[in-house]
């Protein structure tokens, strides 16, 4: 799930998604966690990457700062993917015989 985040005054908030709330509609307005370890990161001019939650759901996520002409970061680009959806990509990849890989006689 990809995002972009701009700056309001100290917050930033997610103006553009790919991430649903219920059906349909995208979760727009959301604003980033300023206590997580991502922020901290952004703040001091730094990408972060790293394991981020989301109500109770580990995510493995990547943020880079958007900066101005003087440096200051005003938007935020993050990718994300659930971290249980990205462990079993990587043993499906690993183990490409394992039983994860139901379609494997196929390849």
């Amino acid at each position: 799930m990809a995002g972009l985040f701009v700056r309001s005054g100290d917050d930033f908030v997610r103006v553009a998604t790919n991430a649903k709330t219920g059906k349909s509609s995208c979760a727009l307005g959301v604003l980033l966690d300023t206590k997580g370890p991502a922020i901290e990161k952004i703040r001091r001019g730094e990408a972060y990457c790293g394991e981020s939650f989301v109500q109770d759901t580990a995510y493995i996520a990547g943020c880079e700062p958007i900066r101005d002409a003087t440096s200051k970061d005003i938007s935020i680009l993050r990718d994300r993917i659930r971290e249980a959806a990205a462990n079993s990509r990587l043993d499906r990849s690993l183990n490409p015989n394992s039983a994860s890989r139901p379609f494997r006689h196929l390849e």
